[in-house]
């Protein structure tokens, strides 16, 4: 599998939150984590950033 890079689309398989990877964290001592800012709106306003663990994480396209 190929590595997550910024620009990406990914969603969490969890949650369904989905949008474009804008940055990465790795820790010293622990798992590496990416930011997603969400390409949706809502009441006309961007919905925000969320950190997930990259093990979380799935490529993702808006047309399936």
């Amino acid at each position: 599998m190929r590595e997550m890079k910024l620009g990406d689309r990914v969603r969490d398989v969890f949650t369904g939150f989905s949008g474009v990877l804008v940055a990465r964290t790795e820790w010293l001592n622990g798992p590496i984590q990416l930011t997603i800012e969400s390409t949706q709106l809502y009441r006309g306003k961007p919905i925000g950033r969320q950190t997930f663990d990259e093990v979380r994480l799935e490529f993702w396209n808006e047309d399936e």
